[in-house]
């Protein structure tokens, strides 16, 4: 490869990575009705994530969360050093594209969300894990934050329900703002 060639490249994933991580903010403010409920059409539902795929009828997602794009920073900085690396030795980019993956999988593969009715979550890509639990089966939400979590906004969720484990989905983008949307709601019925 030549050096405008990984210069270039650079620059792309440089750009996309920046972009990504100030949109990171924008990702919890969905729309809503003036209730206060996302509506998702059934004709909208193909090539959507897997919780708007398996909504049931008269189901509507009160609340989604994502990832956190800041919980990947580091694989995301790791990515962009060998990248710099690569302009001296072409190789290094073979190393690169990995960390690059694996923060596009896990952004991409990670949905949480609560609806009327339930609390869907779903990670994983090559072995998927999907927790549903009816809304009046979960006991509790419980938020874990290190340091660097309560410092950029992210976090783990565990999720506690009557007979199942407890669930920790990491990495979530403002766990506390999902955990009180869910309190609130729950308390107004």
């Amino acid at each position: 490869m030549e050096h405008t060639e990984i210069i270039f490249t650079l620059v792309v994933i440089v750009g996309v990575v920046t972009f990504a991580f100030f949109q990171d903010e924008k990702e919890n403010k969905i729309d809503h009705d003036h209730n206060g409920i996302i509506n998702i059409k059934e004709q909208n539902r193909k090539g959507m994530g897997y919780i708007a795929q398996t909504l049931m009828s008269n189901e509507n997602v009160i609340y989604q969360a994502k990832i956190s794009l800041r919980f990947l920073f580091t694989k995301i900085v790791f990515g962009v050093i060998f990248l710099l690396l690569a302009l001296n030795n072409g190789y290094f980019i073979i190393i690169s594209i990995p960390f690059f993956a694996i923060c596009y999988i896990q952004y991409t593969s990670t949905e949480l969300a609560f609806t009327n009715k339930r609390v869907i979550a779903k990670y994983g890509f090559v072995q998927r894990n999907v927790v549903e639990l009816n809304i009046n089966k979960v006991e509790s939400i419980q938020v874990q934050q290190d340091i660097s979590g309560r410092m950029f906004g992210y976090g783990s969720i565990i999720i506690a329900g009557a007979g199942n484990h407890q669930v920790p989905i990491k990495g979530i983008s403002n766990p506390m703002l999902f955990r009180n949307k869910f309190m609130e709601y729950t308390m107004d019925k």
